[in-house]
């Protein structure tokens, strides 16, 4: 789910794609002179007449559909959202990795701009790496593990397969991506570390009995191992430091590649968050993307926008025909300046000595267009005084 898109896929190879549209809270929906309510009854009867905080567009909007080669049984990946599109990858298990993309403006079609073909159904949730922010014009890459025991890398933008991975047995858990490495386990327990660009091997062979990755810190790795165990692992070379017996008590195991916290979860509904004695605050490994709200202008959109030139003013008109521009702030308007032509016959007084127009932040008028000024001005303050 993105956030204006839920994407559905189905059994057929029907993938589906409906828009949401985000509601005000139900705190919102309550008079302004209503008072709180302490009665659960109260509470309860107000937020059944509540609009939920998601909802499905209930405009007459067809869904958007975009048929696949196989079916999809895993949950889809959105890989990059802009204000302009997002991109979304989706496996089948006939073996083949999908990516298309939504133009967020028509909201008409779900374009599919390549596919890569395995030779082995794909079971699992692809993975995905940003692109550099530092580099211009980098590219995310998309990784698959398939059941033939290959991890594929494929660039974003265009589909370029980069490389490919064996890891002799077949492959049912996805891949993970922390910073530049991408750790995958075959199902007879052996995780690998692979250099997320080149995927060279950088531990030269798996660590052994490993069968999922599930956090990992600056110099430790934390995972299971085939007997449900918790294993604690050498980031740099894969050895096992230690291991920590879980039982079935601690059945929820979530991978978090988003920092260095470990979470478990019972079955009873307690949810513990783990982390190093030394590392009070959190590793990030990687930032959420900012998520465009619809109608959001793009950056392109907002610095056209900024770079367009103002009408031009009546006085500008007057100081066109008089010759001199005025500085910035000073100028006098068309009015003034053909009386000045008209009267240019007659004797002339002595002219007083025209105040220098103020600085651009200094604020105040010339005596050209603010009669009730003096003649000699204080100086104004500097911008940000």
């Amino acid at each position: 789910m993105s956030s204006q898109r839920v994407y559905v896929p189905t059994v057929r190879g029907m993938f589906i794609t409906y828009r949401i549209k985000i509601l005000r809270p139900a705190a919102e929906g309550l008079p302004k002179d209503a008072k709180p309510t302490t009665s659960s009854e109260s509470r309860a009867n107000h937020l059944e007449q509540s609009p939920e905080d998601l909802r499905l567009d209930q405009e007459q909007l067809r869904p958007v559909v975009c048929q696949s080669l196989g079916r999809t049984l895993v949950q889809p990946l959105v890989t990059r959202q802009t204000p302009d599109e997002e991109w979304v990858a989706w496996p089948t298990d006939e073996g083949y990795l999908c990516v298309g993309y939504v133009n967020r403006h028509f909201h008409q079609q779900l374009e599919l701009r390549y596919r890569l073909r395995t030779d082995a159904p794909i079971v699992s949730s692809p993975a995905y790496l940003p692109p550099d922010p530092a580099i211009v014009g980098d590219s995310g890459v998309i990784y698959a593990a398939s059941q033939d025991g290959f991890v594929h890398a494929i660039r974003e933008k265009d589909g370029k397969h980069l490389w490919r991975f064996s890891t002799g047995d077949a492959i049912n858990q996805a891949p993970v991506v922390i910073r530049h490495r991408v750790f995958v386990a075959n199902q007879f327990g052996g995780l690998y570390n692979l250099d997320a660009k080149s995927g060279q091997d950088m531990w030269q062979g798996p660590s052994p009995g490993i069968m999922q990755l599930l956090a990992a810190s600056k110099s430790r790795l934390y995972a299971t191992d085939r007997l449900g165990r918790l294993a604690i692992l050498d980031a740099r070379t894969g050895a096992r430091l230690d291991t920590f017996p879980l039982g079935e008590a601690y059945a929820l195991r979530p991978v978090n590649y988003w920092s260095d916290r470990l979470f478990l979860g019972t079955k009873t509904g307690l949810l513990m968050c783990l982390h190093e004695p030394d590392l009070t605050t959190p590793v990030v490994h990687r930032v959420r993307p900012r998520e465009f709200d619809e109608g959001e202008a793009s950056p392109t959109e907002t610095l056209a926008q900024g770079q367009e030139k103002p009408a031009p003013s009546a006085g500008a008109e007057g100081e066109a025909k008089s010759g001199a521009a005025p500085t910035f702030g000073g100028g006098v308007s068309g009015r003034t300046s053909t009386t000045t032509t008209a009267s240019s016959s007659k004797k002339k007084p002595a002219a007083k000595k025209k105040a220098a127009a103020p600085t651009f932040g200094q604020g105040g008028l010339p005596e050209v267009m603010n009669p009730k000024a003096k003649t000699k001005k204080k100086k104004g303050p500097t911008f940000g005084e």
